[in-house]
């Protein structure tokens, strides 16, 4: 086979979630960044809020609140991660 196990140790603790992030979860996540950011017009963050995609103005259609997010960029679900991971 092409494939060979490997016993592999991660030396921190890591949670995996059971289903897709959804457009609510992700619309929660992108409020709070651009709350935290509120009024600081400095070059990166503007660059984050943009990168940070979404409707205009953060506004989110309930009716999708449950579909999966997507499309959603590496860095902005890297982002969502941490960002998860700070809540518990």
């Amino acid at each position: 086979p092409l494939e060979v196990a490997v016993e592999v140790t991660i030396p921190r603790g890591f949670a995996v979630g059971t289903k897709e992030v959804t457009r609510g979860q992700l619309a929660k996540f992108r409020t709070a960044v651009r709350t935290r950011f509120e009024g600081n017009k400095s070059p990166p963050v503007e660059k984050l809020l943009v990168a940070l995609g979404g409707r205009a103005g953060g506004k989110e259609d309930p009716a999708e609140a449950d579909l999966p997010a997507a499309p959603v960029s590496y860095l902005e679900a890297l982002a969502y991660c941490r960002w998860l991971s700070e809540q518990d």
